[in-house]
């Protein structure tokens, strides 16, 4: 399984820092940081798996017209549907209305709705959901889902009612719980994102159980405008550290 790895501008050209040869790019910030967006459109470029996300995590959902701009300029191979988390009907609204603009644009990358539900979704809820999507080539599971994720994919695939033509991507790591990631990669999924190896390891914490107890009251988001040269050389090795360990786990 692929790991596209969520770092500071400033780590983009160390390959230590890179996941793999698949990479996430968050809209909000491509809109805003043309070293960052130049980067990963020279990784488009290369043959490398680019995938646009919206922005709808982290409350920065970008407009529709936004979204198409960059796709135009970025040409990623796959572009993240807008959405908004715990929210089916939004996200199905929003899905309807994106579709026809899409596809009338002069660049149409692959498409990744993202499954959404509300809350209190039980199981059920998420293989309709699901199964409204399967004539998408890509569908991602949010970590919204929390250990729902993998239930449904199990389910789905005990029922016979997995797409295997379909390629799955997990968005986002379970508060950085490697765990999940070699249940994923067994799953069949193509890929998994997360900031939270690099990110947490630049501010001097593991990814083991204590770290990411004492993470949920300390952590921060990413600050992409953090500068390598003012991180103590331990957290640089940290952060190395916790990426070789989620990258063992995907090729579990």
């Amino acid at each position: 399984m692929r790991f596209a790895s969520i770092v500071p501008t400033d780590c983009l050209d160390d390959g230590a820092f890179q996941g793999s040869d698949c990479h996430l790019v968050l809209a909000q910030q491509a809109s805003r940081d043309a070293r960052y967006f130049e980067f990963y459109r020279k990784r488009a470029r290369l043959g490398d798996t680019v995938i646009l996300d919206n922005g709808a995590y982290e409350g920065q959902l970008v407009t529709f017209e936004e979204l198409l701009r960059l796709t135009r300029e970025l040409k990623p191979t796959v572009l993240v549907m807008p959405d908004k988390l715990g929210d089916y009907e939004e996200t199905k609204r929003m899905e309807q209305q994106f579709l026809p603009m899409a596809m009338r644009a002069s660049y149409v990358p692959q498409l990744m709705p993202v499954l959404q539900s509300s809350d209190t979704a039980d199981v059920w809820q998420w293989i309709r959901t699901y199964r409204e999507h399967t004539f998408y080539k890509w569908i991602a599971f949010p970590r919204c889902m929390g250990e729902q994720r993998t239930i449904l994919a199990s389910g789905l695939k005990y029922a016979a009612l997995w797409d295997s033509t379909c390629k799955y991507w997990a968005l986002g790591m379970l508060d950085g719980d490697v765990e999940e990631l070699s249940e994923l990669s067994h799953l069949g999924f193509y890929g998994c994102d997360s900031s939270a190896p690099v990110w947490r390891g630049l501010q001097g914490f593991s990814l083991n159980e204590a770290d990411r107890t004492a993470w949920q009251v300390q952590g921060t988001p990413v600050d992409f405008s953090t500068k390598l040269d003012t991180i103590p050389f331990k957290h640089l090795e940290l952060a190395k550290s916790n990426l070789a360990e989620v990258l063992a786990e995907c090729r579990e």
